[in-house]
């Protein structure tokens, strides 16, 4: 099991939907377009801290990376302080 963990500012969130199109086990978007962390098929809040799901932790970190907006934020093992 993996400690790396995931959240979104949604505040910051512009919609673009990368994070969605590279990681869609963790990333979802709304109807208004808004991503979210994905956990057991709830749509978390901003700011919620979520654990990463075992084999999805390069796509996560990727997404973090390809975020335009910065919002996507990472901690934990193997994570790179996005």
């Amino acid at each position: 099991m993996t400690d790396m963990e995931v959240s979104i500012d949604q505040t910051l969130c512009r919609g673009d939907c990368i994070c969605e199109l590279i990681c869609p086990q963790v990333f979802v978007l709304d109807d208004e377009g808004i991503a979210h962390v994905s956990a057991d098929e709830v749509l978390l809040d901003s700011d919620v801290w979520a654990t990463v799901p075992d084999g999805t932790e390069a796509e996560v970190m990727d997404a973090a990376k390809e975020c335009p907006a910065q919002a996507i934020s990472v901690r934990g093992d193997g994570a790179t302080g996005t």
